[in-house]
């Protein structure tokens, strides 16, 4: 019964030889795959990963043995018609042999055998029909009766030789969209094989998975291999059984040693090159719905910008020319809302400008200015004075980075994507345009998107903090003594909205954001987060934006008050908010002497994190900002740790003078 569940199990029990070692587990997802998936798949696995035993003879023999109706019908498509027919006579002999017997105890007769084909009568009157094809042969159509087949396979159809010609990757392309694609709309399409190459069938349905409707697996031999130039680190072995981690690691290094690393990445790891030249995976994009109400928030909440890589030049065969909008979220993400990906002339190209302009209003349009490029500026600014628009509508950023391209986009676009903080939108029209481009880096006729997305950086020249990072400012969390002082900080809207931060100091002088408590809540519920987030701890007082001691004009209340009377020691901020900025972003900087930062914060801060790593000038009245601004005051006279420690007596002396509370 095992058997008729799992190809695993029958290749075992009937197919195994004397040197074949226990299946791994991948072995068992193609199964269940093969035998009972619905949807379409396309597999990548790494060379002698058993991909011919499994899913062209195993699963053949199986197919002949246990009929079924949704697997009567079987089309098996590989690299030429001569190699799949002499396959198919080989499963076929073998199924028929004498140690085979008992696999056939329900068959009446055998009603084709030849070349293209093998077709089996069974005593209930159920038949099984097996078809085989080359590469580009006329599948178009096809029928058994009246059945279209149940499932069409597609078994290592291109190989190297195929990659070296300039006509034949794009001609196979060609024939699997109208030929194969057609034919799977009433059938299941389960695509395997090697990595041959950017530019091979199945890295371009991996690259348009999401369009094409495939599901999609990459089998290396390892879960992963890191090579940073000075270490190599290998992952745990796919099939333990048969590789080791030290044998995949002395194969690496001996590729490696000829210089051939990228050849073991694409046939071992599924890669087209080493990690280090072609880092940027398009299935590694995250996707976001419109309709989705936190991306909407996220959205809205961040400042657009706009990025053009105008690709100007005296060339005739210059490239098309990219129009990017793109905002920053929360935790480093980055969404790309639109691309204008397309050639023209300069003016047309000024005149997408400003209509991208008016239909997302950014702050910022960062312009590459490198050569003939500089005048696209001149040119905008001209028009831009010709229709009325104010010259402050947004900031024109130039670009003039001189860092090599190749390095800029894998550069700075891999941490990303390996991250998962590159979104996109669900079903954007140059997604297909992005998949190719990433596909194809860095050897592919276009590289203007990624470009683009890689000058991101330097659209967001005017960040309110220069030198903030995720990967140097943010850090794990980690057990805060009980004698290190502790400070927090508040902002709070009309509307209930409000933000609290908690900073530590340790003895050293190094300084800690460690907890952030927000969300729309009343005073008392705030006062009960306070105490959460404290746990018993001493804590110094928390100061608030002067603005909410100020009597309200028409009933002499203060907004304070309703805080202070729930049990929050409030105290009020100063007026030199431009000193405290300044004190703030200057605790970020990294000393001249090479040490960390004075200032870091606690993953887990999202608020915090997002508003630092996206704000730009003139936002310093976001909430979490206004917060930190607040708590730089007990650094204002460059107080001593023993000073700091004595919370109470030392935040009294950081009071606002006239700040007495009614």
């Amino acid at each position: 019964m095992k058997c008729a569940q799992s190809l695993v199990e029958f290749r075992e029990q009937n197919l195994a030889g004397d040197k074949d070692v226990k299946s791994a587990e991948f072995h068992h997802h193609w199964s269940n795959i093969l035998l009972r998936g619905r949807s379409h798949y396309a597999i990548e696995g790494f060379r002698e990963s058993g991909k011919d035993q499994v899913v062209f003879q195993a699963n053949i023999m199986h197919a002949l043995t246990y009929p079924v109706d949704y697997r009567s019908y079987i089309l098996v498509i590989g690299a030429n018609w001569r190699d799949m027919s002499s396959k198919l006579k080989d499963v076929t002999r073998k199924w028929q042999s004498p140690e085979h017997d008992k696999l056939r105890v329900n068959v009446a007769k055998i009603v084709e055998d030849s070349g293209d084909a093998f077709e089996v009568l069974y005593k209930n009157g159920q038949r099984v029909r097996i078809e085989i094809f080359g590469k580009g042969g006329m599948v178009r159509g096809r029928v058994w009766g009246l059945k279209r087949p149940d499932i069409i396979i597609l078994n290592d159809i291109q190989d190297l030789a195929d990659m070296d010609s300039e006509v034949v990757p794009d001609k196979d392309w060609d024939w699997f969209l109208s030929d194969v694609m057609f034919l799977g709309k009433a059938s299941r399409i389960f695509m395997i094989g090697n990595n041959v190459g950017a530019k091979c069938v199945i890295e371009r349905v991996m690259a348009h998975a999401n369009v094409l409707n495939f599901k999609t697996m990459r089998v290396g031999i390892a879960t992963y291999l890191h090579d940073d130039g000075i270490k190599v680190e290998v992952g745990e072995p796919t099939w333990p059984a048969r590789h080791t981690k030290e044998e995949i690691l002395a194969e690496y290094m001996a590729f490696k040693a000829i210089g051939k690393e990228d050849t073991f990445m694409r046939e071992r790891m599924c890669q087209n090159m080493s990690p280090l030249s072609h880092p940027l995976h398009p299935e590694k994009l995250v996707e976001f719905d419109w309709h989705d109400a936190e991306a909407q928030k996220e959205i809205r909440s961040g400042s657009v910008s706009l990025v053009i890589d105008p690709a100007l030049s005296k060339k005739k065969t210059a490239d098309p020319s990219v129009i990017l909008a793109f905002v920053d979220g929360k935790g480093g993400r980055r969404y790309i809302l639109d691309v204008d990906f397309r050639k023209r002339d300069p003016n047309d190209l000024v005149n997408d400008i400003l209509t991208m302009v008016g239909k997302w209003d950014p702050v910022c349009v960062g312009i590459e200015t490198v050569a003939y490029q500089q005048a696209l500026v001149v040119m905008l600014k001209n028009e831009m004075e010709r229709r009325f628009i104010k010259p402050d509508a947004f900031r024109v950023v130039e670009i003039k980075t001189r860092q090599n391209k190749n390095l800029k986009i894998s550069g700075r676009l891999q941490p990303l994507l390996e991250g998962g903080q590159i979104l996109v939108p669900r079903g954007a029209s140059w997604r297909g345009a992005l998949n190719d481009q990433m596909s194809a880096f860095p050897d592919g006729e276009h590289d203007d998107i990624l470009d683009a997305m890689a000058m991101a950086d330097d659209v967001n020249v005017d960040r309110l903090v220069h030198t903030f990072n995720t990967q140097e400012h943010v850090m794990e969390p980690m057990k805060i003594p009980s004698n290190w002082p502790r400070w927090a900080a508040m902002a709070a809207r009309a509307d209930g909205e409000v933000v609290m931060i908690f900073l530590v100091c340790s003895p050293e002088g190094r300084l800690y954001v460690t907890d952030e408590i927000k969300g729309v809540m009343s005073p008392s519920e705030l006062y009960v987060q306070y105490q959460r987030v404290l746990s018993g701890r001493r804590c110094g007082p928390v100061f608030a934006p002067k603005e909410m001691f100020d009597p309200d004009p028409i009933t002499g209340t203060v907004w304070a008050g309703n805080y202070i009377g729930v049990g929050l020691p409030l105290c009020p901020g100063a007026d030199s908010w431009k000193v405290l900025t300044a004190e703030m972003i200057s605790q970020f900087d990294s000393p001249s002497d090479g040490s960390p930062p004075r200032l870091k914060v606690f993953r887990g801060c999202d608020e915090l994190i997002w508003e630092l790593s996206s704000a730009i000038r003139g936002d310093e009245g976001r909430d979490t900002i206004i917060a930190l601004r607040c708590l730089m005051m007990i650094l204002g006279h460059r107080p001593s740790w023993r000073d700091m420690t004595n919370v109470d007596q030392y935040g009294e002396n950081l009071r606002y003078p006239g700040a007495d509370v009614p």
